[in-house]
C-alpha cells in the first residue's frame, strides 16, 4: 500500500458523511431539530 493512503481513505469517508448530511438538510429543509435525539432509547 501506498503511504498515506489510510489519511486519504479517512478524510473521504469523512467528506462523504458531511455531504450526505448537507444533502439531507437541503432535502428536508429542516436545518435543525432539537428533538431529534429524544426520539431513541439507550439501552445499556
Amino acid at each position: 500500500m501506498a503511504k498515506g493512503k489510510h489519511k486519504k481513505l479517512a478524510l473521504i469517508t469523512v467528506c462523504t458523511k458531511l455531504l450526505k448530511q448537507a444533502f439531507a438538510v437541503v432535502k428536508s429543509s429542516v436545518a435543525h431539530r432539537p428533538d431529534f435525539a429524544k426520539k431513541f432509547v439507550l439501552i445499556t
